[in-house]
């Protein structure tokens, strides 16, 4: 569906499309499918979600950071896989912390440094 919503198309999330198709070979090409006529949604990448906030199992060795889940249509009309964790690490340079977490909270326990500010 990634050839849908960018150019030249440029279809919105939503969009009821339907589509033919062709097989290809060494020989050549098939005639044209019959089109799919209940058609399919144009899916897009999820939405831009709200700022995490601090979690109250924060402490001087631990920041936790939650967030809220997408729901649709944020999650560009597919289900959230999972997200990633950004942090700064208290000196202004982003870095990956964790990948596809599947819930909604995320606990560094790692290089904290007490009174240090970071981001999330």
């Amino acid at each position: 569906m990634t050839a849908f919503w960018t150019s030249p198309f440029n279809l919105t999330q939503g969009t009821i499309t339907s589509a033919i198709v062709y097989a290809h070979n060494e020989r050549g090409w098939s005639t044209a499918s019959a089109a799919n006529t209940a058609g399919a949604p144009v899916e897009v990448v999820p939405h831009l979600m709200a700022a995490p906030t601090r979690g109250a199992a924060t402490s001087a060795t631990a920041i936790q950071t939650d967030w809220i889940a997408s729901v649709s249509p944020a999650t560009g009309g597919s289900p959230v896989l999972g997200y990633a964790v950004y942090t700064d690490d208290a000196l202004g340079i982003w870095r990956l912390v964790a990948t596809d977490v599947a819930t909604t909270t995320y606990i560094m326990t790692g290089n904290v440094t007490a009174g240090a500010y970071y981001q999330f």
